[in-house]
């Protein structure tokens, strides 16, 4: 978040919102402030002051926050809007002074099945981010997603990092660096850096980078390893107007770079991640990161990952630790015939700790927008073979109903003859549209699975491969901690985009009191968001755009019928 951040001043003790469940939908009462109730407590707990909900049967009141239902075209130019959170802040300190979420009493019947895109509570809680300060997230399984998607009810790690950023900054590690292109090394303005979990593989916090190329990705685990994926930053009208004139045609032929890890300059090294340990409450910085304009993945993987042996993964480190994250690849023919690869994890000569010790892989392909369907089996001397992902029905899911196709699996090693312990990793493609074509049962379409594919969908069958250890006592898995002591080699003897150049960020814009409760202070900007209907947002109709760099807001799509989309903000 840059510019300025948006905040509650945190020496008070509590927020007082007033709720008004009246609605045309015939939802009950009890029902609506439930979610209501869940969606504060869920960002409450991350906060220093607590949400007060009070239930009322006023009208909104000026200098309140207030929450309520309303079908007033001051607030939306059609039924296709179905929620907007406005707020009122300081232009000088980023204070926030009031806020109100309108919910639109006119568009699409809310459901109460928390398995539905429509449930009432994925809208609550991603409004209540905007209440507390907080703009959209570019990372897919996050609250903060700018098009509506199911289980945003349920705040993502990356949502967490993000909240103490603002609220609690200094409590938690993180990580830094600056982002550059380039025989220039110039600075690259709005690259997406994503900090991926060793130990969850999953984005557990993300950064866009500064117009002097420079990231901080806060409120991290200090007991976890990372690995950084860097990408640019798609659909810029979704950010703040700050970000308005980003840039990503740096590569050859004025193309867009593409995501890649943060690898090292040696040729040998390509497409394997850096792991970053943290500890304590300090920042880390990686120094320079490289944008990438071509896929970086092993010249020995290409070459061994179709043989009978398979690419042997450097997964035991020359400091002795183990972990490892690399980048996996499947050509267009791999993928329309389905042609497997082999990995190979050589643990054979690895002194394993005592107790059940477990190779763990992740794999991490649908929350980057790689367009693929993948089958993952392990196997070793001595035990049977392990196969993920479990599927419902045909579709992979989290605890919290959303889509993710995400797998993860394990396999016992043999802490008593560890010349068992090489274990080989088979990978079978699908493309995940053909999938579906084979697959009419499953109820989902691939914009259900991919939301806003068109923008962020990756053109290549790529994949981020995670390997570690875990120990299994007291009834479940903890992960081993393998702290790398590896030196952190930073891109500037390699870094890529020829044309990278300059970018001024925009620092000027307009602000709208159309929707203001009467707040006449000059020093007090009311940022409100409009509508689009069902376009997508960025063609400038409407308002909603443009207000100064210190708001960071945008919207989500919701699903009318199941071949269009119309904006939720």
């Amino acid at each position: 978040m840059y510019g300025q951040n948006l905040s509650w001043r945190t020496n008070i003790s509590a927020i007082n919102i007033y709720l008004n469940t009246q609605n045309s939908y015939g939802l009950g009462s009890d029902s609506i402030k439930t979610e209501v109730l869940n969606a504060a407590n869920a960002w409450g707990q991350y906060i220093p002051m607590s949400l007060h909900i009070f239930e009322t049967s006023d009208a909104p009141v000026a200098g309140r926050n207030d929450i309520y239902f309303s079908s007033n075209s001051m607030f939306f130019s059609d039924a296709g809007v179905v929620a907007v959170t406005q707020v009122s802040y300081k232009d000088t300190t980023g204070e926030i002074l009031e806020a109100d979420v309108v919910v639109n009493n006119a568009t699409v019947t809310p459901t109460l099945n928390q398995a539905g895109l429509y449930f009432l509570g994925n809208t609550i809680t991603h409004e209540m981010g905007h209440f507390v300060g907080l703009g959209h997230s570019q990372f897919l399984h996050s609250t903060m997603f700018y098009k509506l998607n199911y289980g945003q009810y349920q705040m993502s790690e990356e949502d967490v990092s993000s909240i103490r950023t603002i609220y609690s900054p200094g409590t938690h590690p993180g990580i830094r660096g600056s982002v550059i292109g380039g025989r220039n090394l110039g600075s690259v303005f709005g690259a997406n850096v994503q900090a991926i979990s060793m130990k969850l593989g999953k984005v557990v916090g993300s950064a866009i980078s500064d117009q002097d190329g420079t990231f901080a990705i806060e409120g991290l685990e200090a007991s976890d390893n990372y690995f950084l994926y860097v990408r640019p930053s798609y659909k810029s009208e979704t950010l703040p107007s700050y970000y308005k004139t980003i840039r990503s045609d740096f590569c050859e032929g004025r193309t867009s770079y593409r995501g890649n890890v943060y690898s090292t300059c040696f040729s040998d090294e390509q497409g394997m991640a850096q792991i970053v340990s943290l500890s304590g409450n300090a920042d880390l910085d990686v120094g320079s990161v490289s944008i990438g304009c071509g896929l970086e993945v092993s010249s020995d993987y290409l070459q061994e990952k179709s043989t009978s042996e398979g690419f042997a993964a450097p997964i035991v480190k020359p400091d002795g630790t183990v972990g490892m994250a690399m980048t996996g690849y499947f050509s267009l023919f791999d993928i329309a015939n389905k042609i497997p690869e082999k990995i190979t994890f050589d643990l054979s000569g690895y002194p394993l700790p005592s107790g059940q010790i477990y190779l763990d892989i992740k794999a991490i392909y649908h929350s980057i927008y790689s367009p693929l369907k993948l089958t993952f089996s392990l196997s070793r001397n001595g035990t049977g073979t392990v196969n993920f992902p479990t599927l419902i029905g045909g579709v992979g899911k989290d605890s919290d109903n959303s889509i993710n196709f995400d797998a993860s699996g394990r396999i016992l090693l043999d802490s008593s003859s560890i010349i068992n312990n090489k274990v080989t990793l088979t990978v079978t493609p699908d493309s995940m549209s053909d999938y579906l074509v084979t697959n009419p049962s499953i109820l989902y379409t691939l914009e259900d699975i991919y939301p806003a594919s068109s923008q962020f969908m990756d053109d290549l069958g790529v994949y981020i491969l995670i390997g570690s250890l875990s120990q299994y006592s007291g009834g479940s898995f903890q992960p081993i901690r393998a702290i790398s002591n590896t030196k952190i080699y930073d891109n500037k003897r390699c870094a890529q985009g020829p044309n990278t150049m300059a970018v001024t960020a925009n620092k000027s814009g307009a602000f709208s009191t159309a929707k203001d409760k009467n707040l006449k202070d000059t020093n007090k900007l009311i940022a409100a968001c409009g509508t689009v209907g069902p376009t997508d947002p960025g063609s400038g109709n409407g308002p909603g755009f443009g207000f100064f760099a210190t708001f960071l807001f945008s919207f989500l799509f919701l699903n009318l019928v199941r071949s269009s989309r119309i904006n939720i903000f």
